[in-house]
């Protein structure tokens, strides 16, 4: 098949009219200043790329697919969508049910009609820089950009992340993470789930295989590899390489929850087991620590316990000053002095 680009000023809305026999001039160019796109033909494709043709332009384009279709019958696929414009001149064309991928800037078909499926993959507020290809049940993923097939056509499932991780699920249903910009798999196809947190992108939680009583780990994507005991029924991320860690299933609010939390902290290299009721964020750098009714405080920064667990109550002051009220009485304490300890 042959391809012809017709130059005219727009640069990529899809679209495509449908004629039986010789349409009307007038209808023609009302149909194609509405709607310039991409015209399929025995003969090959016809692609106006522009924007703004002004209705003159779209008149004299008009008389010209009308000669064009005395000749050439040019018409839509029945009942299914023929064209897709993914921008960056770049259009999804579909021929005998599958899907090939048309270049205007080259002015060739780059990916055969062989894709039961072509869409993007993109992220909230950018343009779309992959194609998602589909081809007997697997998928991969097509770089826009580069022009070239980043993720092969293999798994079941590519499921976007955020801007650098994609999960991927193999054959047997096991999932493992691409990262976008490594250009490589950073976590193996081997893990029957995942938990993401939100945009973090160097950290997964991954679970053992035991479905009856399943438990969570961390897995480094800078390590490539589990960085703490499948021990855990819930991991939570705090920012900055810190998570807490918890044991045990929360319950009604009427019975004894019996939660357990501990903590690891990636750039220390340091885990505690659960051991506390309770661990919440206090300042910058610093979590708060309960266990048995009394409170503490811990350094996100160096792992260290800066206020053992055993005041009462822990209250901001102005001027940076922290109220300490434990069994020995009250202190007043500079948080300045307190973190460079």
């Amino acid at each position: 098949m042959n391809y012809q680009i017709v130059s005219s000023t727009d640069e990529g809305r899809g679209g495509l009219i449908h004629t039986l026999g010789v349409t009307s001039f007038v209808l023609l160019a009302f149909q194609f200043f509405l709607w310039p796109g991409i015209y399929e033909s025995r003969t090959g494709i016809i692609m106006w790329q522009g924007v703004g043709l002004g209705v003159f332009a779209g008149i004299l384009a008009g008389a010209w697919l009308a000669v064009l279709n005395l000749f050439f019958d040019i018409k839509e696929g029945q009942g299914s969508q023929t064209t897709a414009d993914f921008g960056h001149g770049i259009v999804a064309i579909k021929r005998d049910g599958l899907w090939g991928v048309f270049s205007a800037e080259a002015e060739e078909l780059f990916l055969p009609f062989e894709f039961t499926f072509i869409g993007t993959l993109q992220w909230p507020g950018t343009k779309p820089k992959y194609l998602k290809l589909e081809k007997s049940g697997m998928n991969g993923l097509y770089s826009i950009l580069e022009w070239r097939l980043v993720i092969p056509v293999q798994f079941k499932r590519i499921v976007k992340l955020n801007n650098d991780l994609c999960a991927v699920q193999g054959h047997d249903d096991r999932w493992g993470m691409f990262s976008l910009e490594r250009d490589r798999l950073v976590m193996p196809v081997e893990y029957p789930n995942y938990k993401e947190w939100g945009s973090c992108r160097d950290f997964i939680g991954v679970p053992d295989s035991n479905d009856s009583s399943r438990k969570w780990a961390v897995f480094s994507i800078a390590n490539q590899a589990v960085v703490t005991p499948y021990s855990y029924d819930n991991i939570q991320y705090l920012g900055n390489g810190v998570f807490t860690l918890q044991q045990g299933q929360r319950k009604r609010r009427s019975e004894n929850n019996h939660l357990r939390f501990g903590l690891y902290i990636h750039r220390v290299d340091m885990l505690i087991e659960p051991e506390y009721t309770s661990i919440e964020s206090f300042l910058s750098g610093l979590l708060k620590l309960q266990a048995r009714g009394r409170i503490g405080l811990l350094s996100t920064e160096t792992g260290k316990i800066l206020i053992p667990v055993e005041c009462w109550s822990l209250r901001i002051l102005p001027d940076k000053e922290l109220e300490v009220v434990n069994p020995s009485g009250k202190l007043i304490v500079d948080l300045g002095s307190l973190k460079a300890a």
